[in-house]
């Protein structure tokens, strides 16, 4: 620290310019270089820590130029844990060659800002532990460079990645933990480019979901994100997402077999009746017990809804079909479809189009009348889909 080099700002004067680990000799606690409190530090160089890491205090500043990094063998090259006042790290390389970049501990009850970092290691990440009320807020513009990717765990209020490029990763990008509790995890237009097949997001078995998570995200490659993870769980918008498909708001149910229904009024509209499958295809949306199509995405969608079946000609009925929406008719996309003659006449197919807005909770449905008269309806097929 300071070493009698003239340029050098005094500690007193809350700042500190770092060229190499001569500068901050005095400051050494054990195997870790503890900053001062709310102090200015300016990483001028390559910094090689050796075995030891890096100790951000409350309210510390790290800022780095175009030479700036620091590079260890230790697991853990930043660490923190113990804040009261925000840290903010900017501007500068983090080289772990064996273990984590990032050793985040905890308790933390203030936030840190990490902006235009490079991550570069074998596993750079956080550490269990608990971090209560814990803000990682605007890792922004990172450029991570790990095979292990990063591992999110403890207790935390906002999570945010954005604009952070994931290069050289051969698992998984970024991994929730079981033990992660956020009540906000924001991962936004970051760019996930594999060596190999691997994961942009992964989830262990029993995480629980934070609002918001991956709304936004873009991923290159070859990766198959949402490993643990379902369409119920994820506000999901992936863009180039070639061959994936959980970036859309998909589904589509079909009649399993063949299912005659009973009219009870005529001109009354009542739910399609029978068995449906809900196809492998569905994304945000599950199938009720009344067949009809629920929304289980996060934010508000406008869909397009559409149907297609085929009606028996038991008689020559007047039938009407039209979508519904929580169990209300939408006049707008009624059809009518004229039963055949009589049996033996080749059975009478129809489809049912619109434009349908849904939140979450709402459902689909496809309902059907008998306008003529109460004789039941055999359907010989039906199936119907929605997309946004």
């Amino acid at each position: 620290m300071g070493q009698g080099n003239a340029n050098d700002l005094k500690i007193s004067d809350r700042s500190l310019l770092v060229r190499s680990t001569a500068d901050i000799a005095d400051l050494l606690v054990g195997d870790e270089y503890v900053l001062p409190a709310s102090a200015l530090v300016e990483l001028s160089g390559p910094i090689d820590l050796g075995a030891r890491a890096l100790r951000p205090s409350e309210g510390t500043v790290i800022v780095g130029n175009a030479h700036g990094m620091i590079t260890s063998t230790a697991d853990g090259v930043v660490r923190a844990s113990g804040l009261e006042s925000p840290v903010i790290m900017r501007e500068f390389n983090i080289v772990a060659t064996a273990g984590r970049c990032l050793d985040l501990s905890g308790p933390i009850t203030q936030q840190l800002n990490l902006f235009f970092i490079g991550l570069i290691g074998a596993a750079p990440g956080t550490s269990v532990g608990t971090i209560t009320g814990f803000d990682v807020q605007a890792l922004k513009d990172c450029y991570i460079n790990a095979p292990a990717g990063i591992r999110l765990d403890g207790t935390t209020n906002k999570i945010f990645f954005s604009q952070c490029p994931f290069y050289g990763i051969t698992g998984s990008a970024i991994t929730l933990a079981s033990t992660l509790d956020a009540e906000v995890a924001d991962i936004v237009t970051s760019f996930f480019k594999f060596d190999s097949p691997g994961v942009a997001i992964e989830a262990e078995a029993g995480y629980q979901v934070a609002e918001g998570i991956l709304r936004g995200s873009l991923r290159k490659g070859t990766a198959i994100p949402l490993v643990g993870l379902s369409a119920a769980d994820v506000n999901w918008s992936m863009h180039d997402n070639s061959g994936i498909r959980d970036s859309r708001v998909a589904a589509q149910a079909y009649l399993t077999t063949s299912a005659t229904m009973t009219i009870a009024e005529q001109g009354v509209y009542y739910p399609v009746a029978g068995e449906f499958t809900l196809s492998e295809v569905a994304e945000r949306f599950r199938l009720t017990e009344n067949n009809e199509l629920e929304y289980i995405g996060l934010r508000p969608e406008l869909i397009e809804f559409g149907s297609s079946f085929a009606v028996d000609p038991a008689n020559n009925n007047l039938l009407g079909f039209r979508a519904s929406k929580n169990g209300v008719g939408l006049v707008e996309t009624t059809t009518m479809v004229q039963q055949g003659a009589g049996p033996g006449a080749s059975p009478r197919s129809g489809a049912v189009i619109g434009l349908i807005e849904v939140v979450t909770g709402d459902t689909i449905g496809l309902e059907v009348a008998n306008m003529e008269s109460t004789a039941s309806i055999d359907w010989v097929t039906a199936t119907y889909a929605v997309k946004d």
